[in-house]
């Protein structure tokens, strides 16, 4: 089924207050659970991601500003323009801070081992603490090269409790397409790269309901 992106339907006065967020990019990673995790990113801004969810037979739209911690909720709303098309339409619902707990004892510390001409082989050494003197996890890394570091996008999809650490970044010249951790041999594979082309905006901030 061929889906069409539509303008916005927001209907709010401007307050002085608006943030525009462009996506270029999707990623879907697929670990050995067979769990995907779908990420939408913009290649030239790190600081925020989105994700699509189903909830309560609705589906949204979650845009996580990593930079003022905000996370923004968009409703999607499909409506049928023929028999092989539909068209999507993003209502903005209500904006929430974003709570993180992460684990700030680890250190991380990437090395590159090897590379040839369209990949580049490498490890990324997990440490008890930052006297660096256990290591307690090693994953394996292999690399597409690209001109754009695309380590943040692989941090927010795969790195569970570290997708808001933002001072874990390393320039790894290129996206992840497979990682496998070398104690449990968990492997997350890019199952999908793809351009794409949406641009959301948020007009003036609503708090989230208050539901009893």
């Amino acid at each position: 089924m061929k889906i069409k992106l539509t303008y916005l339907f927001i209907a709010f006065i401007h307050f002085g207050f608006s943030q525009t967020y462009t996506f270029d990019k999707l990623a879907i990673y697929q670990g050995s659970d067979n769990y995907t995790n779908s990420v939408y990113c913009n290649s030239s801004d790190s600081n925020y991601f989105m994700r699509v969810t189903n909830s309560h037979q609705k589906q949204q739209a979650n845009v996580y500003d990593i930079k003022k911690m905000k996370v923004h909720t968009f409703e999607i709303i499909s409506d049928e323009l023929d028999n092989d098309s539909n068209a999507l339409s993003f209502i903005y619902s209500y904006s929430r801070k974003i709570k993180s707990d992460f684990d700030t004892n680890n250190t991380y510390e990437y090395v590159k081992l090897n590379e040839d001409d369209t990949h580049i082989y490498s490890k990324m050494l997990v440490y008890k603490n930052k006297s660096k003197k256990k290591i307690i996890e090693q994953v394996d890394l292999k690399i597409k090269k690209n001109k754009i570091n695309y380590f943040p996008l692989y941090r927010f999809s795969v790195m569970h409790t570290l997708e808001f650490k933002t001072d874990l970044n390393f320039e790894i010249g290129g996206i992840i397409e497979s990682s496998k951790t070398l104690n449990s041999s968990f492997e997350n594979n890019l199952i999908e790269f793809q351009d794409f082309d949406l641009q959301l905006v948020v007009i003036k901030e609503i708090e989230e309901p208050k539901f009893k």
